[in-house]
């Protein structure tokens, strides 16, 4: 299996996002990362590695070192290099593991998704569950497998692994995937009983394309055109390239047949 569906994509991309942000506090070398983080996947592996490894003098080997320089290799579809850093990790002594184990599962997540490979499917699996037994205090292992499991399919169990993230404190990424599970399950009520809550908590999430069109759609189906058509706005003024997807133009297309059969109908 290797991605192909819209929600598979969207998925692969809010991943990066999570993973390529690295994390909420504060760690030796943010300033650098930062400039690393855009080059992920687009610049020579070796080059951001060596760029990356002249702050350990000043950093140290701590958990967010080796999480980051993973993360190179990792993005630059290097996942023996990757495996080799987080292995090293995970036997030496530092502070806190989870993000080297979250990265673990990132690791396999895009070697399955690469090659198409079992068993980096079952080890990614495997690493988010280890993830959640040892750390179940965290959010991150709810949301990194929930997001997963959005993308396998298994709604029911996504939707409960990101409401359990949520209410640990989870970030967005958590809520626009809660949406995007709903919809598919097409419970439209749910999908509209949250998702305006997210936008005025999250205005970011506007230019989410799988986010927006679920509720876009939601609104379609249930017979308010009007503010589906304002979500679709919304996401086009927030992410203009969005003109040019096939996603986003099938919906406007159902909105436009929608509006002329109204059309028609009063005119008889």
């Amino acid at each position: 299996m290797k991605y192909s569906n819209s929600i598979t994509t969207a998925i692969l991309v809010i991943l990066f996002l999570i993973y390529s942000s690295n994390t909420n506090a504060e760690s030796c070398g943010d300033d650098v990362w930062q400039k690393i983080a855009p080059q992920l996947g687009k610049v020579s592996n070796e080059n951001l590695s060596r760029e990356w490894q002249a702050l350990e003098k000043e950093c140290g080997k701590d958990e967010f070192f080796d999480y980051r320089h993973a993360l190179i290799f990792i993005h630059g579809s290097d996942f023996d290099k990757a495996e080799t850093i987080i292995k090293e990790a995970l036997v030496r002594e530092i502070d806190d593991y989870r993000y080297i184990h979250s990265a673990e599962g990132y690791m396999y997540f895009r070697k399955w998704g690469a090659t198409g490979d079992p068993e980096s499917k079952n080890k990614m699996l495997n690493a988010y569950n280890d993830l959640i037994t040892l750390y179940p205090a965290w959010y991150m292992g709810y949301e990194d497998l929930g997001n997963v499991k959005a993308m396998l399919g298994e709604y029911p169990e996504a939707i409960k692994l990101l409401e359990k993230s949520i209410s640990m404190g989870g970030s967005h990424i958590s809520k626009t995937m809660l949406v995007a599970s709903y919809f598919q399950l097409k419970d439209y009520d749910k999908v509209l009983s949250l998702a305006p809550d997210i936008v005025e908590q999250h205005p970011k999430v506007r230019s989410n394309k799988n986010f927006m069109l679920s509720a876009a759609w939601a609104y379609m189906y249930t017979g308010d055109l009007m503010t589906g058509q304002d979500v679709l706005l919304s996401l086009l003024d927030a992410n203009p390239q969005i003109e040019m997807d096939r996603d986003f133009n099938i919906a406007v297309s159902f909105l436009k047949n929608k509006a002329e059969e109204i059309r028609a109908n009063q005119k008889e």
